[in-house]
């Protein structure tokens, strides 16, 4: 009966299942005679057997498969670890390393070539310094030559005036100390000519 009403067997087995009760287990239903025995079982057979009446039997193999599954990807885990550490992690390390020399070496590149470019400019700089400082002595000696020039064509007219001079006083019977002085001057002032256009 259930619930005060005849029902067939199947639907009351089909009940039990439902709140994972097994009736068909030997344990399900305990005569009274047995009771004396149950009582006298050991813990691990006590155990057993109320695994096996609350139907947690069949879990425990299931348990234990996947307990042998954890330890083979323990293992397959661990071995994956000493690959790393063994391996990889060496070949990370010599990765990093030539990756910071790669660094290091296009951060030299780049100062080698900033310095290049601040000494070509710097080059550039002093050639204009030295083109300019020529272009200037270039006037200056420009300027010096039409002065010199200038002072040329005044001791050319000077020793003209000294020849006139020295021909007139021939012709008027000077003395020769007078004519003596008169080319002494005329040699100092060539002289003085001379030294200018050596020095400019």
């Amino acid at each position: 009966m259930l619930n005060g009403k005849i029902e067939p067997n199947n639907k009351v087995k089909n009940m039990f299942k439902s709140i994972q009760l097994n009736i068909d287990n030997p344990h399900f239903l305990v005569a009274q005679g047995k009771i004396t025995k149950i009582i006298n079982l050991k813990p691990d057979e006590l155990v057993s057997m109320m695994e096996e009446t609350a139907g947690t039997a069949l879990y425990c193999d299931k348990k234990r498969e996947a307990q042998k599954v954890i330890e083979k990807k323990e293992t397959k885990l661990q071995e994956i670890n000493e690959l790393l550490s063994a391996e990889i992690e060496p070949q990370l390390d010599r990765l990093r390393q030539e990756k910071q020399q790669f660094m290091q070496y296009k951060q030299g590149e780049q100062q080698i070539l900033s310095l290049n470019r601040k000494i070509k400019a710097y080059e550039f700089y002093q050639k204009q310094r030295i083109l300019e400082s020529k272009r200037e002595r270039l006037l200056e000696m420009d300027e010096r030559g039409k002065q010199l020039a200038g002072e040329i064509e005044r001791l050319k007219r000077g020793a003209a005036e000294a020849q006139k001079v020295i021909a007139e006083s021939q012709g008027q019977s000077h003395t020769s100390r007078e004519f003596g002085e008169l080319e002494q001057r005329f040699q100092e002032k060539l002289r003085e000519v001379t030294y200018k256009v050596n020095a400019g």
